[in-house]
């Protein structure tokens, strides 16, 4: 991708103990880019994607830090 971006929105954690079941929205923008054959050395975008993503995670704390233990 040229760039993207991803707008994380709507949250939801469920704490248990040392472990959350964590539920996001997010609304995702990636553009796609290829060589320009008019001008050479300069790309254009072909693809320009905007979606809608859910990640469903686990996470656990480990030594004090809480990381993702599993994204689905």
């Amino acid at each position: 991708f040229r760039t993207t971006m991803h707008k994380l929105g709507q949250t939801f954690v469920e704490l248990e103990g040392d472990a959350a079941r964590v539920e996001s929205y997010a609304i995702c923008h990636h553009v796609t880019a290829e060589p320009d054959p008019d001008r050479p050395g300069a790309t254009r975008d072909v693809a320009d994607q905007v979606m809608g993503i859910r990640y469903l995670d686990r996470f656990e704390r480990r030594a004090g830090q809480w990381r993702i233990a599993r994204r689905q």
